[in-house]
């Protein structure tokens, strides 16, 4: 009798277990690693045990905007403000059909620095130094006040808001420099600079302490959502929850 008991109190566990999961809610989003390191990882347990949660469509910001275009996302979401990234799509040549009906949401502000080795001793830049950096028309840190070494430009193969931002606002549309070290994503660039006394990049934010931000012309964008029309009931739940209590989880 005493093991049959424990068999119910097991099977009812898992009964209760199933539908806990089978009662949450998913939202889709299209969207890239800023939006996933800043937001939705920081908040996707206190999002959990509200019931929701956020299904990641990895998206670069025009791909996010067609997803939410063609209704194959709830939400699409990219670290630019919804001027700018209408205007990425349309000198893509991207059509959007149902751009009138776009709803913006902004989720929160983040700086993007540039950042470079705990070791190098430059302190500051100029946007016309940068510009001349990341062009590759300044090569060697001399030229800008530090040692008689070759500048290395890291960046990342995947493009994103903050790429594009940091293009248009420090280098006027430029193109980068050919001789570039490349990695992954833009949450990449602060593990290559940081050995790396040679090295020059972008992060979001200047919270991490293994590589030192430049004093540099600020560039500040907004993190934002978009929908198709009126957000279902369940992405409203979520757009409700990150314009509250989910603010304090959000990573600096």
């Amino acid at each position: 009798m005493k093991n049959c008991r424990h068999g119910m109190v097991l099977i009812l566990l898992v009964l209760l277990a199933s539908v806990t999961l089978a009662s949450a809610e998913e939202v889709t989003v299209a969207t890239g690693k800023t939006f996933i390191d800043l937001v939705f990882t920081p908040i996707k347990e206190k999002l959990a045990a509200k019931g929701t949660t956020v299904v990641i469509d990895y998206s670069k910001p025009v791909e996010a905007l067609q997803k939410i275009d063609a209704g194959k996302a709830e939400l699409g979401g990219a670290s630019l403000n919804s001027d700018d990234w209408l205007a990425m799509a349309a000198s893509g040549g991207v059509a959007l059909k149902n751009k009138d009906n776009f709803k913006f949401y902004t989720v929160m502000e983040e700086e993007t620095v540039i950042i470079i080795n705990q070791q190098n001793p430059v302190k500051s830049l100029t946007k016309e130094q940068v510009k001349g950096i990341f062009t590759g028309k300044i090569q060697n840190w001399k030229e800008v006040g530090g040692n008689d070494e070759i500048i290395v430009v890291v960046w990342p193969q995947v493009s994103s808001g903050g790429t594009e931002l940091f293009v248009k606002k420090m280098l006027d549309g430029a193109p980068l420099g050919k001789d570039l070290l490349e990695v992954p994503t833009i949450s990449d660039l602060p593990e290559m600079v940081a050995p790396n006394r040679e090295a020059i990049s972008i992060a979001n934010g200047s919270s991490d302490t293994r590589v030192r931000a430049l004093e540099s012309p600020r560039i500040v964008r907004p993190l934002t959502l978009v929908s198709n029309g009126k957000p279902s009931a369940k992405a409203q739940k979520l757009l409700d929850f990150l314009s509250g209590e989910g603010k304090a989880l959000f990573k600096k």
